[in-house]
């Protein structure tokens, strides 16, 4: 903590103990690299796309179970961070995006390692990989998956090497369900179905349609023209807006 004034040594102490507590975690470590490669790391046999999908389900429940061993000691030690580990910001950017959240919601750090929590751990476990896709969460997905490597991971903390291979497994089943969708479809011969749910939810923006700068805007309170007014008055600028009048040409967007 930077508003925090340590004793000298004390930091030197403080770095040891952390220290310590990795090398006693070692052994769990490793023990979950092995089960969660075992789940999700390994390449998928060969076979028909239903027997590809049957075997990528197995691996998702494998991966989900592993969730259930990140206890509150572990998630605590990665929200203990004054600053966002490279490799598990991206993973908890990933993980929130596939959830639900929109990239602007998990920008920052501060906020980012409050939501690692049990309920978090929940919505993963609840998440089905076998639905359409959300373009901005399916990028975020690929894009880590193909920067991170498992060592790299690994050597930051337990809770973020169980979270990456747990994406890993999304994208396996994601995709052999996309694959067995596409030959159920072409063995109906049938057009393949649209598997994004919408478009890049981050590139959106608040969509105004154009006004023709010509046009002024109609002060609210004012009573509506009679038909009369309107035909004296070139052009019927002030009866825009007004569904009542017909005779009232529209204006062009």
């Amino acid at each position: 903590d930077e508003h925090v004034v340590h004793a000298p040594g004390q930091g030197l102490d403080l770095w040891r103990n952390l220290q310590h507590r990795r090398m006693e975690t070692l052994k769990v470590r490793e023990a979950r690299l092995a089960e969660s490669k075992e789940a999700a790391g390994e390449p998928l046999e060969a076979g028909t796309p239903e027997d590809v999908l049957s075997q990528a389900r197995v691996k998702m429940e494998m991966a989900n179970s592993v969730l259930q061993d990140l206890s509150e000691p572990v998630l605590e030690e990665v929200r203990l961070y004054p600053r966002a580990p490279r490799a598990t910001m991206r993973i908890l950017q990933s993980v929130l995006m596939t959830v639900g959240m929109r990239r602007r919601e998990v920008q920052h750090w501060p906020k980012v390692k409050t939501l690692l929590s049990e309920e978090l751990l929940s919505m993963m476990r609840q998440y089905d990989p076998e639905g359409k896709r959300k373009v901005g969460a399916w990028r975020s997905l690929k894009a880590t998956l193909t920067v991170l490597r498992d060592e790299d991971v690994a050597q930051e903390t337990l809770a973020s090497f169980v979270l990456f291979q747990w994406l890993r497994a999304v994208f396996r089943l994601s995709e052999a369900a996309v694959s067995a969708r596409k030959a159920a479809a072409e063995a109906a011969g049938e057009e393949p179905p649209h598997e994004y749910e919408n478009e890049d939810e981050d590139s959106e923006k608040p969509h105004t349609p154009p006004v023709s700068a010509t046009v002024p805007a109609v002060s609210p309170g004012l009573p509506p023209l009679s038909p009369a007014s309107v035909q004296a008055i070139s052009p019927p600028a002030e009866a825009q807006g007004s569904s009542s009048h017909p005779s009232t040409p529209p204006v062009e967007a």
